[in-house]
Parts: structure tokens; sequence; C-alpha cells
């Protein structure tokens, strides 16, 4: 689904890696993502442009898979949450839902009904710390501006080893 609609300046464009990297971190999604949830349809809504170019569906890893839409405004969001989690929205159990919408432009209801309660912003490199097992990154690492989306654009099939000691630093991370 290539859906487009004009972001505020300064929104963040999500792309494909970032979307799967971000759902792989979240264990309570992680039933969901694979089928294994009996069911159980759940939406993220991610702070982002309301912009995709990304697949429909996205499968990665071992079997999971996620639908992306984008909500450019409060009622865009109000009608996917609520058709997705009613099953009126055919896919996969797991909608991430991308937004520029502010969280007191949202109603408190589909707050209540989405995962975490709220809209979530990605920091990309949060998201890379995870796909390491760091608990740290070095702060030489970060400077380096393309870096992030390219280790997640780069991440192999079975995902990245584990940095040994936590500590992700620049050189392990760039070599």
């Amino acid at each position: 689904m290539t859906d487009t609609a004009t972001a505020p300046p300064g929104a963040v464009r999500l792309n494909t890696a970032t979307v799967t990297q971000y759902l792989s971190s979240q264990s309570s999604l992680a039933a969901s993502l694979t089928g294994d949830d009996e069911g159980r349809r759940r939406v993220a809504l991610l702070r982002s442009a309301p912009q995709w170019d990304g697949p429909a569906e996205p499968l990665w890893g071992e079997g999971r898979t996620a639908g992306v839409a984008v909500a450019p405004s409060p009622l865009a969001v109000h009608e996917l949450v609520l058709d997705h989690l009613a099953g009126r929205r055919p896919g996969p159990a797991v909608l991430v839902v991308l937004t520029d919408r502010e969280q007191h432009e949202l109603d408190p209801a589909i707050l209540a009904r989405v995962h975490k309660l709220r809209i979530d912003t990605v920091d990309s490199w949060d998201v890379v710390r995870e796909a390491f097992g760091a608990r740290q990154i070095d702060p030489r690492l970060k400077d380096v501006n393309w870096a992030a989306e390219a280790l997640l654009d780069a991440t192999p099939p079975g995902g990245w080893p584990a940095v040994p000691g936590g500590w992700l630093s620049r050189q392990y991370a760039l070599t």
C-alpha cells in the first residue's frame, strides 16, 4: 500500500527495516506477529510522517508479519483501529498505524485499545541498541547520521549477534 499525505515539517518517515525491528523488539506483540496468539488482533500507533512506500504486509524473521497503514487524520486513526480490532480489516493480526497526529487529538477510548496505550515514538538508535542486545551505544557512533538506518537496513536474516559486554562501539558497528 503506497499512501501519502502532507506531513508537517520535521516528521520522521519510517521505513520497513525500522518498523520491523521495532516490532521485533516488542515482546508483548511476539505471539500476535507469528499468528500464535489465538487470533488476538493488536494495533500499534507509531509517530511518523503518514507515508509508506514499503509492502502493505511486510514479512520477516521466522514467519512474522504485520500490516502497515497510514493515518493522516484523527478520524483515519479511529477508523483503522476499530476496523482492525473488529476484524473488518483483513490481514495479519498486528496492524501498525503510522500517524503524525498528536496524542491529545485522539479519543482516549481509541488509545485504550492500542499497544502501549499511546502513540509510540520510534528512536532508531533505541531499535539499533535492541537489535544488537546492547545496553549502551558509543556516542561517536551516534554522531554518524546515516549509521542507524544503514544498520537496520543491513540486519541479517537471523538478526545481529549480541555485542560483547553490552557496549556497541563505533568500530564494532561499522566494520
